[in-house]
């Protein structure tokens, strides 16, 4: 793993405090169970894919080939691959294709993604922050160490003509001894990465030029959670050279008492600020309320109720560094209810260009143990969707499903139906398992759009 000189130093002064300062009790791993699987998709008209995976308690990896060709004439090539080593307990090393979750994606994206009206604060939690994925980007490593309660982690970019990611994550938990007791976590993370060079050839900028540089972001972020309250505070600083110091802060909390919870955030952040991954977000400051009700026991005791309201106001910076910021509004509510085998869900959003009324449900024994039904559609200002699925499992190990997605893509001119039709079947037989899918998208007037059908053969 390379990293600049001062980044380098504070990755092993970390490494050695915490292999010296908390030794790790890590134990082998012994365990024979291992899982193999194959996976097959064609696409219609043309494309085709080749997934191949294994898992097993000391390593687990996969790799994605793909050729946008039709069929016979393919030309496949590597599109993804990744790989997670484990040799002991605790530790992981991680190259190929990586997505990180955690503090890590908030200094990504720090801005509140709001899209229902039930928002819950950031938990603590003792989960690994690193997995392998499906992206493109495979020229990444990581490694990842958790030991009772602390928590490190380094991410570093090997390709050196894109942003160059790099970052090393120390987190420390302190657990609570009881339910009124506090729960406390404090992490920090050291970030840096490489801002490409931006200039235009044209007379007129739509945006400043700037110079190639390297920047680094430190940040502290401190989680808090008990029975009643949780709250979360991250502050994100932003040094480089060329560039005047920038800092972003973003913090959330929810106090319950009894059956109603008060839940809040907001989100500011200076112009000049860039995420971790080198862009800028067009929300430059964000505030939201969110109360919620819970009534359990209703309808002769078998439903638990709750119900979910949102407001938003936000400041987005103007789409050229000329314009002016503008401020927007939008609000939300939500009605779910939940029982042993049954979950429905409606809600409504209003923003300013338009509204989006979704709703849900999902009956686990429809008309038999053996059949589960699901269905949900949504509505928006020009566009309406809805789909149903069923599934049917007669026996132990084996399952049947098909279902129906259909997309109307205007409201306003002329309705343009466009059909998807999609069967699934899978066969569980002690160590083969075995699925396929099909879908089909069906125009409005009968023709076939595509046709997709994927084949999975998995050995464990």
């Amino acid at each position: 793993m390379k990293f600049s000189f001062p980044y380098r130093r504070f990755f092993l002064l970390v490494t050695l405090l915490f292999m010296f300062v908390k030794p790790i009790s890590a134990e082998p791993i012994h365990s024979e169970s291992l899982s193999l699987g194959i996976s097959q998709t064609l696409f219609y008209p043309e494309g085709c894919e080749l997934g191949v995976s294994a898992k097993s308690p000391l390593a687990s990896g996969f790799a994605l080939i793909k050729s946008p060709s039709p069929l016979p004439d393919v030309s496949p090539s590597l599109y993804s691959y990744g790989c997670k080593l484990t040799p002991l307990t605790g530790i992981s090393f991680l190259f190929g294709s990586i997505t990180a979750a955690g503090f890590p994606a908030r200094a990504q994206n720090p801005v509140f993604s709001l899209y229902s009206p039930f928002y819950k604060p950031v938990p603590i939690t003792s989960s690994p922050l690193l997995a392998n994925s499906s992206t493109k980007n495979t020229a990444t490593i990581a490694l990842e160490i958790l030991a009772h309660n602390w928590h490190l982690a380094s991410l570093s970019t090997l390709n050196r003509n894109s942003t160059d990611v790099s970052w090393v994550l120390l987190s420390r938990t302190f657990p609570a001894f009881s339910a009124k007791d506090m729960a406390l976590s404090l992490s920090f993370l050291g970030g840096t990465f490489t801002k490409q060079r931006k200039d235009s050839s044209s007379w007129f900028f739509s945006s400043p030029p700037t110079p190639s540089a390297r920047i680094f972001m430190p940040a502290i972020e401190v989680l808090i959670q008990n029975s009643f309250a949780t709250g979360s505070c991250s502050a994100f600083y932003e040094l480089g050279s060329c560039r005047p110091l920038s800092a972003a802060l973003r913090a959330d909390a929810s106090i319950k008492v009894k059956r109603f919870t008060a839940t809040g955030g907001f989100y500011t952040a200076e112009r000049d600020f860039l995420t971790l991954h080198g862009g800028s977000d067009p929300i430059l400051n964000r505030m939201f309320v969110a109360p919620s009700l819970e009534f359990p026991g209703l309808l002769f005791g078998a439903f638990s109720v709750s119900w979910g309201g949102m407001l938003i106001a936000d400041r987005v910076r103007g789409a050229q560094y000329y314009d002016h910021d503008t401020n927007s509004c939008s609000a939300g509510t939500g009605i779910s209810a939940e029982s042993k085998n049954t979950r429905l869900k409606l809600e409504l959003i209003k923003k300013e260009t338009g509204f989006e009324v979704s709703a849900s449900a999902v009956l686990m024994e429809c008309f038999d143990k053996n059949v589960r039904f699901e269905t949900k559609g949504k509505i928006r200002t020009e566009s309406a969707s809805g789909q149903a699925f069923i599934t049917c499992t007669p026996v132990k190990g084996v399952s049947a499903g098909a279902g129906i997605d259909s997309l109307m893509a205007s409201l306003n001119a002329a309705p343009e139906l466009t059909g998807l039709v999609s069967g699934t079947c899978s066969f569980n037989f002690r160590h083969l398992v075995w699925n396929t899918a099909l879908k089909a998208e069906i125009r409005q007037d009968g023709a076939l759009d595509s046709l997709t059908v994927t084949l999975k053969t998995g050995i464990r």
